[in-house]
């Protein structure tokens, strides 16, 4: 049946249903309402977007406040820790971080969280971090990174 998804704004709009159509090296995806998503639906370029968030339900929990000190979820991948121009943060594992892609598609560390996914724009992120796999590792061992130039 598709991805339940949120197209989320810099600017706070929303557009929320189903995608078919997701690619995260594409330069958009088609969102169409949840009772008819083989309809055409909205053309979204995702490079316009803060972020495609792939959610469990299109009505969320909006008293939930996602925990970000959970332990890494899964031995591969990169840990990371994404700041939003607006401020809103995000933990989770990147599997594969690409410039040249719209954004970076992250895997929350929170496994009660109402997304499932979360493809970050780059050009919304104000601060990309990568988180050490151990602690005791730390110095020097974060890389942080800040959002790269728009338009490229």
């Amino acid at each position: 049946m598709g991805h339940l998804v949120i197209a989320r704004y810099p600017d706070g709009r929303t557009v929320k249903g189903v995608t078919l159509n997701f690619q995260p090296d594409a330069e958009h995806c088609h969102i169409a309402p949840p009772e008819r998503p083989y309809d055409e639906g909205v053309r979204i370029a995702l490079r316009d977007l803060k972020a495609l968030f792939f959610v469990r339900d299109l009505r969320g929990n909006p008293a939930y406040r996602e925990r970000k000190d959970l332990e890494r979820p899964e031995p591969y991948g990169h840990l990371v820790r994404v700041r939003f121009k607006d401020g809103e943060e995000i933990v989770g594992t990147a599997y594969r971080i690409d410039r040249r892609a719209p954004g970076v598609l992250l895997h929350p560390v929170d496994p009660q969280s109402n997304n499932e996914r979360i493809l970050a724009v780059w050009s919304a992120i104000e601060r990309f971090e990568e988180i050490p796999a151990e602690p005791s590792r730390s110095s020097g061992a974060n890389e942080e990174h800040p959002s790269p130039p728009s338009g490229g």
